[in-house]
C-alpha cells in the first residue's frame, strides 16, 4: 500500500482553524504588548471582549470536529459569518474601515469562497459588503461625521469583495477539476505500476533493475531462483551480473559471456538495456533452456528435410541398389565388378546418412535421470565386446566408484559409441576415458586418443553437420552428439590433446533438481 506523505492529510478546514487561532492570538499579543499598533484604539473593551470569546471558541475546535468538515453547508456558511462578525467589530474597534485590518475581511471572503458553495460564498461576500457599509455608517454616526465619502468607500470594498469572491471561485473550480483529474491519473498510475509488478513477477525470464551504483531497485523470482542469490531491493547487484555488466557496458554491440554455471546454478545467459542514464535492467536466462529451445526448432526443420529426403532419395537408391544386384547377378566382366562395388558401397553410405538424419529427427526427447557412470560404462563395454568392439584397447580411470552424472541413458550410450568408436578408429593405441569433478563439483568425462588428432584449421567445423575428415564418414555422429550433449544440459567440447585429440562431456551438478 501507498504511503501517504503527512501533509496530505491537514484539510484546509484545518489550516483555516488555525489561522483564525494564530490571528486572534497575535492580534491580542500586539494590544497588549505595543503601544502604537493602533489596535483597539477607539474601543479597547470592544476589541478585547471580541477577540476573546472568539479565542473561547476556536481553541475547543482545534480538538473537536470542526463546522467547516461538516457536509451541511449552513453549519461551514455560520462559521464564516460568526468570523465576520468578529472582524466588524475588531475593525470598529480600530477606527473603522481606514485600519489595515480591513484587509483582513479580503482573506475570509476568499478562503469561503475556496471552501463553499458558489451560491454560499457570494452569501458570505454580500454579507461582508454590507457588514462594512453599515459600519463605516455607523461609525461616522458615532464620530459626527457622516459624508458621501462614507457609502463610496464602503461600495469600492464591497466590488472587491465580490471580486475577490468570484476569481477564488473560479480559481477553486479549476483546483477541483485538477484535483479529480490528478486523482484519476493517481489511480491509473498505481493500477498500471501494480501491473507491471504482476508481470515481472510472472515472467520466466529474470529481472534484475539496478541504479549506476549497483543497487537494486526491482528484482522478480526469476532472477532469484536463477542466480541463487539474495536479490532483494536496496541490496546490492550480485558480482557476476556486475563483471557481466562491465563487460557489456565496454562495447554495448555485443553480448557479455554467459555466466558459468556452480553447484548451485545453471549456465546464464544476461542481456542488459539502458532505461535512463543512472538505471539498467538485466534479463537473465538459462542457457540451458535455450539451447534446448534451440535444439527443438533444428530438429523440427531437421524433421522436414526428413521426411523430403526419405522420399527423395531412398526409392531412387532401392532401385539403383537393385539395379546393382541383377547387374551382379548376370555375365559380367572382371573390370566392371569394381564398379558394382563402388556403386554398392555409396549407396550404403547415402542410406546411413539418411537413417542418421531420420533417427535425430525422431530421437525421443531427453529424459535425464541420475546414473552411476561407473555401472553404466561396465554395460556399455559389455555390449561394445558383443558386437566386436576393440575393448582391450579402452582404459578406464574413474576414481570414485560412486561417480554420477545426470544424463538421459539412451542418449548417454550414443554418444559415447560416437566418440570411443571415432577415438579407436583414428588411434592406433589406447583410448582413455577419465571421470572426474571439477573445482565446483561439476562432472566431467573426458575420450582421449593418441592418434594423429585434428587439424588446427579443421578443429572449428569439428561439430557441424556432414563435416567428416574420413572418406567413408557421414559427418553426423560429433554434431549428434554434441545435440544430444546440449539437449541435456550438457557440454561437449574439443581439446588439442599433442599428440592425439580429447572430447570433453561437462554434466550437469548431480546435486540440479531433475
Amino acid at each position: 500500500m501507498a504511503k501517504h506523505h503527512p501533509l496530505n492529510a491537514v484539510s484546509p478546514a484545518t489550516v483555516y482553524t488555525l489561522y483564525r487561532t494564530t490571528l486572534a492570538l497575535f492580534l491580542l499579543a500586539l494590544f497588549f504588548f505595543t503601544d502604537s499598533s493602533g489596535l483597539g484604539e477607539s474601543n479597547p473593551k470592544l476589541f478585547i471582549y471580541a477577540l476573546s470569546t472568539h479565542l473561547i471558541i476556536l481553541i475547543p475546535a482545534l480538538w473537536l470536529p470542526s463546522p467547516l468538515k461538516s457536509s451541511d453547508p449552513l453549519k461551514q456558511t455560520m462559521t464564516f459569518i460568526v468570523d465576520l462578525l468578529v472582524l466588524v467589530l475588531v475593525i470598529h474597534s480600530s477606527g473603522s474601515i481606514s485600519s489595515s485590518l480591513t484587509a483582513l475581511v479580503f482573506v475570509t471572503v476568499a478562503t469561503a469562497s475556496m471552501l463553499l458553495l458558489t451560491r454560499y460564498a457570494l452569501l458570505i461576500a454580500a454579507l461582508a459588503a454590507l457588514a462594512l457599509m453599515f459600519e463605516q455608517f455607523y461609525y461616522g454616526l458615532s464620530d459626527g461625521n457622516v459624508g458621501p465619502a462614507i457609502p463610496t468607500a464602503a461600495g469600492l470594498l464591497g466590488i472587491g469583495l465580490f471580486g475577490v469572491a468570484l476569481a477564488m471561485r473560479n480559481l477553486a473550480t479549476r483546483l477541483e477539476r485538477s484535483e479529480v483529474l490528478t486523482h484519476k491519473q493517481d489511480i491509473a498510475i498505481r493500477r498500471l505500476e501494480e501491473l507491471n509488478k504482476q508481470v515481472v513477477a510472472r515472467m520466466l525470464t529474470g529481472i534484475v533493475v539496478f541504479d549506476d551504483c549497483f543497487n537494486i531497485q526491482l528484482a522478480n523470482s526469476a532472477a532469484t531462483d536463477f542466480t541463487q542469490a539474495s536479490l532483494s531491493m536496496g541490496s546490492t547487484v550480485p558480482t557476476a551480473i556486475r563483471q557481466a555488466f562491465d563487460e557489456w557496458r565496454s562495447n554495448t554491440s555485443r553480448h557479455p559471456s554467459p555466466i558459468p554455471a556452480t553447484a548451485s546454478r545453471p549456465e546464464l545467459e544476461i542481456r542488459f538495456a539502458a532505461l535512463d542514464p543512472i538505471t539498467t535492467v538485466a534479463f537473465i536466462e538459462n542457457r540451458s533452456h535455450l539451447l534446448q529451445q534451440a535444439q527443438a526448432l533444428k530438429l523440427a526443420s531437421l524433421g522436414q528435410l526428413t521426411a523430403t529426403i526419405a522420399h527423395e532419395i531412398r526409392n531412387p537408391l532401392s532401385a539403383i541398389s537393385h539395379a546393382a544386384q541383377l547387374l551382379e547377378e548376370g555375365e559380367i566382366s572382371p573390370q566392371d565388378k569394381p564398379m558394382i562395388n563402388i556403386i554398392h558401397r555409396h549407396v550404403e553410405r547415402l542410406n546411413r546418412i539418411v537413417s542418421d538424419i531420420m533417427s535425430v529427427s525422431r530421437g525421443h526427447a531427453p529424459q535425464p535421470q541420475k546414473i552411476n557412470f561407473p555401472h553404466f560404462l561396465e554395460q556399455l563395454m559389455q555390449r561394445w565386446q558383443e558386437q566386436g568392439l576393440d575393448t582391450q584397447r579402452i582404459k578406464l580411470e574413474i576414481a570414485d566408484a560412486n561417480f554420477v552424472v545426470i544424463f538421459d541413458n539412451h542418449h548417454l550410450g550414443q554418444v559415447m559409441e560416437n566418440l570411443v568408436t571415432n577415438a579407436l578408429k583414428y588411434s592406433d593405441t589406447t583410448v582413455t576415458i577419465t571421470a572426474s569433478y571439477r573445482a565446483n563439483g561439476i562432472p566431467q568425462v573426458s575420450i582421449s586418443d593418441k592418434g594423429s588428432g585434428v587439424p588446427a584449421d579443421h578443429q572449428h567445423r569439428l561439430f557441424e553437420p556432414f563435416f567428416t575428415l574420413a572418406k567413408d564418414g557421414t559427418g553426423l555422429g560429433l554434431f549428434l552428439s554434441r545435440e544430444h550433449c546440449q539437449g541435456n544440459q550438457a557440454q561437449l567440447t574439443y581439446q588439442d590433446n599433442q599428440p592425439g585429440a580429447c572430447f570433453v562431456i561437462t554434466f550437469v551438478h548431480p546435486n540440479k533438481n531433475l
